[in-house]
């Protein structure tokens, strides 16, 4: 699978303008790579000095239907790289658990044993050395699934540790529905992460 590179003059719905972007496609993250290992680079034309993001989308690791060219999400590294910021957009092998740790030399030489692997949960990792995290979850599963609560309490375990973090409720948002709106430049979630990516602390602090 080869590098594909592209100039490309995208537009937001309504017909405003986008800034140039320089589109990079099926780039390999690692060495022998399988077909689900290759990111699409998204970057503002001028990019000599812009905040970084790499997107990882959704499907709990193991959900084969979403991919980095999804409705859901292929609007959301075209819309960040009309403001200003490079982002990547990843795949990846899909998550079996016992079976596939079993079978897979590479996650027992990283992980060791299942127990570890399952260890990646973020919460078990929150330190006073933790980056800046802002939390968001769509008004329409603040209960079911428990989104709410477990985000709630990864923000307290954060500034109970004197870390910047925060959660904000997306009003009027599906599941669906925020990150399909990051082509328009007045999209409520799509300028709010683009501030956190330009100012992480100055978002996260609570007024």
């Amino acid at each position: 699978m080869s590098h594909r590179t592209v100039l490309a003059l995208a537009l937001f719905a309504g017909g405003t303008p986008l800034s140039a972007q320089v589109i990079t496609r099926n780039v390999p993250y690692r060495p022998h790579p399988s077909a689900e290992q290759y990111m699409d680079l998204y970057a503002p034309q001028a990019a000599a000095s812009v905040p970084v993001v790499l997107f990882i989308h959704g499907g709990s690791l193991a959900e084969a239907g979403e991919r980095r060219d999804s409705s859901m999400y292929a609007p959301v590294c075209p819309g960040l790289a009309a403001r200003g910021i490079l982002c990547a957009t990843m795949d990846y092998r899909l998550a079996q658990l016992e079976q596939s740790f079993a079978r897979d030399a590479e996650d027992r030489r990283v992980y060791g044993s299942l127990a570890w692997r399952l260890r990646a949960n973020p919460t078990a990792w929150v330190s006073p050395q933790a980056p800046p995290f802002l939390v968001l979850v769509a008004e329409s599963e603040r209960f079911m699934p428990a989104v709410l609560e477990e985000g709630a309490r990864f923000v307290r375990l954060m500034r109970e540790l004197e870390r910047p973090a925060d959660l904000r409720i997306l009003a009027g948002r599906r599941h669906v529905t925020t990150t399909t709106g990051f082509a328009d430049p007045n999209d409520v979630v799509a300028n709010l992460v683009a501030a956190f990516v330009r100012n992480p602390k100055g978002v996260t602090t609570t007024p």
